[in-house]
């Protein structure tokens, strides 16, 4: 499995595949993708479905499987 960080994103965007060389959306290595908020503090895994605002069928859609969610604070 590897991973890639995919420029020219707003925040942190990583298209993840089963093959290193087979980085791209549209290879069939690719496994889906893991993105962050604008301040780093949550990241979402998406499968290999589509983003459902371009996307008319609702089976093809992108799931999001699993959430890592940092909380920064003070603790005494």
């Amino acid at each position: 499995m590897s991973g890639k960080k995919r420029s020219g994103n707003r925040t942190s965007n990583y298209l993840i595949s089963y093959k290193k060389d087979e980085l791209k959306k549209n290879s069939l290595y690719y496994l889906g993708k893991l993105r962050s908020n604008f301040m780093g503090t949550e990241f979402n895994i998406y499968d290999n479905g589509q983003n459902p605002k371009k996307c008319h069928d609702p089976n093809l859609v992108r799931e999001n499987l699993g959430v890592v969610i940092y909380v920064i604070g003070i603790f005494y």
